[in-house]
């Protein structure tokens, strides 16, 4: 909406009101904003908005002297879903998974596909207790899942890392605390998969 003056001798002789839809514009602003920051199969956050949140999650432990908790969930025998069912199925895996962990979330932790069939969630203000029993409840619930189509039934599992970032976080960087939940999530894949390892020290 703009207002512009009509002058005549240098007198304000009249007025013009020009009003603009600019809804469609808007919407595709919106669009391209979520586009930027969202991975578009899994509908969660891409690995770059992800690393910011994690480093915004990190900044406010240290400021407010809270503790929080990361995950690192991974898809397990991926690469066989892709071969045995094609990729599309695969997709779909994929898609299921972020959106089954965004629902049992609930509104509480930050989800993002980290890449492939890896995802990584942010617990604030979560200690060590409660990391394991919402990684174990995540893994229990997508061990449940049967994932249908038209001619396929699938049923996948996931192993998951879980570190603890406590009071010790000084020395903490985002670098660090990926290190330390990959580390985590490789333990628990060789444990025998569809496992969750935890580390409770993010220097570990």
């Amino acid at each position: 909406f703009k207002i512009s003056e009509i002058q005549e001798s240098g007198k304000t002789v009249g007025k013009v009101f020009l009003f603009q839809d600019i809804t469609e514009q808007k919407f595709a602003i919106e669009r391209l904003n979520y586009l930027a920051t969202h991975d578009s199969l899994s509908g969660v956050y891409n690995r770059n908005r992800l690393l910011e949140e994690i480093e915004n999650a990190l900044n406010h432990a240290k400021k407010y002297g809270e503790v929080f908790s990361i995950l690192m969930l991974d898809i397990d025998h991926f690469k066989g879903v892709n071969d045995r069912h094609g990729h599309i199925m695969g997709d779909l895996v994929i898609k299921v998974v972020g959106e089954y962990c965004k629902s049992e979330l609930k509104g509480k932790g930050i989800i993002g596909r980290y890449g492939g069939e890896e995802f990584i969630i942010i617990l604030p203000q979560t200690d060590k207790e409660q990391a394991g029993k919402i990684a174990e409840r995540i893994r229990c619930g997508i061990e449940a899942l049967e994932i249908n189509t038209e001619d396929k039934q699938i049923s996948i599992t996931v192993s998951i890392g879980v570190v603890f970032i406590g009071e010790d976080r000084s020395s903490a960087t985002v670098n660090s605390i990926i290190s330390a939940v990959d580390a985590a999530l490789y333990a628990a894949k060789n444990s025998g998969r569809n496992a969750v390892c935890a580390i409770y020290n993010e220097n570990n």
